[in-house]
């Protein structure tokens, strides 16, 4: 058997270990009532099987940057994302709550996903403009000595992830092209395709392009090696800020 073949054999037999092990997690918290709750579930724990050696995940979860401005460019009830994906070594690791509603700092975030189920023009409208304002929100210098590739970015990522499409591909790409900034990796796990943000070093330095790429094959194994090549290892994540500011606000 030549190595090629091999290759494919063990690719073939990896994805479809992932999709069953997605599949059985939506179908364990399948519920009709919690209209999506089952996919951003299914995707927090698929994503814990694999990379909780170096992140935790929490879902439906606002979050707070350093500086205070979220609650001015999130409208009431707009900051809540997903699935959020935290770095292990974020020191202070404090998840605080106002109220009932706990709060993820900025700085300890590696990556966000907005999920759902059915990927519509509406849809991804929404969710671009969600992620876009992202980006004007500051993360301190969180960072000191880390580990990191060529490739690795030290701003949280930014991910779509649906599980099927209801438009066509071409209109997909048109809008993911009229909002660059706003994402780095999206999913539609049904249609076997993952699309790579150029702006992403791992996609536009190593592949040398300015379009974007899309992924045809293992989705789900694409996406988390896309993932982690972008994010850098560092031994403290530092969230100081956020508190030394509140701390100073309260003065």
């Amino acid at each position: 058997m030549s190595k090629k073949v091999e290759a494919i054999k063990l690719l073939e037999a990896i994805d479809e270990t992932l999709r069953n092990r997605f599949n059985e997690l939506r179908e364990k918290h399948f519920n009709p009532n919690t209209k999506g709750y089952e996919y951003e579930m299914a995707l927090k724990e698929f994503l814990e099987s694999y990379l909780s050696g170096l992140f935790d995940f929490h879902v439906r979860v606002p979050l707070i940057d350093f500086e205070l401005e979220a609650p001015s460019i999130f409208s009431s009830g707009e900051n809540e994302f997903d699935v959020v994906s935290t770095y292990k070594t974020a020191l202070p690791k404090i998840i605080f709550k106002a109220g009932e509603t706990p709060y993820i700092p900025l700085d300890s975030v590696a990556f966000v996903v907005e999920v759902k189920q059915t990927l519509t023009s509406s849809v991804l409208q929404h969710d671009l403009e969600k992620m876009e304002k992202l980006n004007k929100l500051k993360t301190s210098n969180r960072f000191g000595v880390t580990i990191s590739g060529a490739y690795a970015v030290e701003k949280p990522l930014k991910i779509l992830f649906y599980y099927e499409s209801e438009m066509p591909v071409t209109k997909a790409v048109e809008m993911l092209n009229s909002h660059t900034n706003a994402w780095d990796f999206m999913l539609i796990l049904m249609d076997d395709i993952v699309f790579g943000n150029p702006n992403l070093p791992v996609i536009g330095k190593q592949l040398n392009t300015d379009k974007i790429v899309p992924f045809r094959e293992y989705p789900l194994l694409n996406l988390m090696i896309g993932t982690t090549v972008s994010l850098p290892c560092p031994p403290i994540v530092n969230t100081l800020a956020l508190f030394l500011n509140l701390l100073r606000l309260r003065r």
